[in-house]
């Protein structure tokens, strides 16, 4: 009975309180989602750095990702 008891008390706490849920929710699964990413890469489709074989984002225009390309310039 004491689940039940604590099932309807968050039932009655999202009817009552649904904005409140919402944003919650919504900052819940944005930072779980963008941890996951972090962790597992599921987005990293861009091309690849041509000496590492690291995923290089698509906003960057460079054959080369940014570690490699700084130590390209730094051996210079």
């Amino acid at each position: 009975m004491m689940i039940h008891d604590m099932l309807e008390a968050i039932k009655l706490f999202i009817i009552l309180n649904p904005m409140e849920c919402l944003i919650t929710g919504i900052i819940v699964f944005t930072w779980t989602g963008s941890y996951l990413e972090s962790v597992f890469k599921f987005w990293d489709w861009g091309p690849q750095c041509n000496k590492c074989n690291e995923w290089v984002f698509w906003t960057d225009t460079k054959i080369h990702c940014l570690k490699c390309h700084d130590i390209k310039y730094k051996e210079v």
